[in-house]
């Protein structure tokens, strides 16, 4: 778990407040992939305006989607608007472990959305 945490630091994503309210999500990311919806809403529909944007303009929907059709969606997003290749596939991310494939997921996709 220690090792995750000094991940998520070294990568220098997220500061130490964001850090401290997404203990509870990245914890969970050991059990559950589910926990990982939120703040994957969050990256793609609420972070950027120009990101939900762009999600919208090129026919994406991933509102109201159930949690499978959710991360599939976002894996097309960030394959075809992004032009990059994640490791995970969809399957991967909402099973139980992959915990450190996930964290560095999350952080590619912050740093994907910041450009």
């Amino acid at each position: 778990m220690r090792h995750c945490w000094r991940l998520f630091a070294s990568r220098g994503r997220l500061s130490q407040q964001s850090l401290a309210r997404c203990c509870c999500t990245a914890a969970a990311l050991f059990n559950c992939g589910c926990s990982l919806l939120p703040l994957l809403h969050y990256i793609f529909l609420s972070y950027s305006r120009h990101v939900a944007r762009v999600v919208q303009e090129t026919g994406f929907d991933l509102r109201a989607k159930t949690d499978a059709a959710f991360v599939a969606g976002v894996l097309r997003v960030v394959q075809r608007c992004f032009d990059w290749r994640p490791r995970l596939v969809a399957k991967q991310l909402l099973a139980a472990g992959f915990a450190e494939q996930k964290i560095i997921f999350l952080c590619d996709c912050i740093e994907l959305c910041k450009e």
